[in-house]
Order: C-alpha cells, then sequence, then structure tokens
C-alpha cells in the first residue's frame, strides 16, 4: 500500500515513520507542502493520503478537490468534524498523536472498500432472461470502451462541457456493476466539473483505470460465459 502523509511538523512525521515503516506491505512518501503533494500524486499512484488539516497556514478544506478520488485521512490535534461535509470527506479523523491503531483502522478501512464487479443487479432486472443480459452486458462494454477513448481526448482538449456529459452517463453503469466506489467517484468528478473545481491529472487517469476495471471484468465475463453479441 502506497502512502503519502502531508505534515509540516518534524516530530509528526517521525511519528508517523517510525510507526508506518514498521509495516511491510507500506511504502510510505512524506510532503510538508500541498504544492509537492499535488505534484507527487500527479507523477505517482498512491492508495491512501493523510494528511494534517492545516499544513502551514493552508487548510485542508481549500484542497481536497485535488486529491479527489484518493480516499484520506486526518490527523490533527483538533480535527475539525466540519469536514465530513465535504463532497469527499475523510474516511475517518484522527486525534494526533498518531498511534498503532490509527495504522491499523487505516488497513481496515481500505480493506472495506474493496468490492469485486459482478452482474447480480443485472441478473436481478433481467429475471434470468439470458437474451435480456446478454444483450445489457454488450452495451456495458460499448459504453465503457467508448468512455475510456473520448475521456483522455476531452481532457487534453480542455472540452469540459463535452467531458462532463461523458462522464454522467457512465456514472449509473457503475451501479450495474456493484461497482459502488466508481460510482461515488464519478458522481464526485461531475459536480466538481460542473463547479469549475480544478482536479489534479490522477483524476482524471482514475476515470480510465475505473473504466478499465470495469471493461476487464465484461470482457472475462463475456469469455467465461462465451456471449456473442447478436
Amino acid at each position: 500500500m502506497k502512502i503519502l502523509y502531508i505534515e509540516d511538523d518534524v516530530i509528526d512525521q517521525k511519528n508517523c515513520q517510525i510507526i508506518l515503516n514498521q509495516k511491510e506491505d507500506i511504502n510510505l512518501t512524506v510532503v510538508d507542502q500541498f504544492e509537492k503533494a499535488f505534484d507527487f500524486i500527479s507523477k505517482e499512484k498512491i492508495d491512501v493520503l493523510i494528511s494534517d488539516q492545516r499544513v502551514g497556514m493552508d487548510h485542508f478544506k481549500d484542497h481536497w478537490h485535488q486529491f479527489l478520488g484518493i480516499p484520506y485521512f486526518i490527523v490533527s490535534n483538533s480535527p475539525d468534524e466540519n469536514l465530513n461535509t465535504l463532497l469527499q470527506p475523510p474516511l475517518q479523523l484522527f486525534q494526533k498523536p498518531f498511534q498503532v491503531e490509527h495504522s491499523d483502522n487505516i488497513v481496515k478501512k481500505m480493506e472495506s472498500l474493496k468490492a469485486e464487479p459482478n452482474l447480480s443487479y443485472a441478473e436481478n432486472i433481467t429475471e434470468g432472461a439470458p437474451d435480456l443480459l446478454t444483450e445489457m452486458v454488450f452495451i456495458l462494454k460499448s459504453q465503457f470502451e467508448e468512455g475510456i477513448d473520448k475521456i483522455p481526448y476531452l481532457y487534453e482538449k480542455k472540452n469540459t462541457e463535452e467531458l462532463i456529459q461523458v462522464v454522467h452517463k457512465l456514472i449509473s453503469k457503475f451501479s450495474v456493476l456493484s461497482m459502488s466506489e466508481s460510482f461515488s467517484f464519478f458522481n464526485r468528478v461531475e459536480k466538481c466539473l460542473r463547479d469549475q473545481l480544478t482536479l489534479n491529472n490522477f483524476a482524471y487517469k482514475r476515470l480510465v483505470t475505473d473504466l478499465q476495471e470495469g471493461l476487464n471484468f465484461i470482457n472475462f465475463y463475456i469469455k467465461q460465459h462465451e456471449l456473442h453479441n447478436s
């Protein structure tokens, strides 16, 4: 698990490093400014963000949208409950100092977010009718492939209006695959784009990777059940 920790206090940095570096499956990077964090996640993929709610004169609530799509936790002397009202709230608020139990809670919370795509919903609404289910599967395949093709192009061309429409169209498709985290993420991206909030490159990359995850499942399902598009 790759974790990025944003903290400008040296003692708090060391405290977190000592605890997390004891875990073999955690790769920790520490930065002392929000701007450095933005730069880091534009180049590197991380799984979890941990941050003090205030770094220097900056407050996390003014920067949260730059971390859209990354699960995050807040560690503070006085955790601000108002952060829970953000469009993407922290998964948990921790009181400083960072403790072993905090790291255990982070691991458990991240494990609870894992969900494999499935077609239980589609199978239920088609009531076991194979032709209807097959038709739905190939429609999903086509729309996911279209999204994967269009999103990078629209992002590069800065065509925000059409990008909003593409994202909006795809949101409900994740419900069909029971991909609740992707559903929430696409929903948040659409709202941020409509509010003209600046997003980090990571968010746009995740749009494609979430679609690819869904498409990989669909292609495997088609092959496994030997489905054919009529």
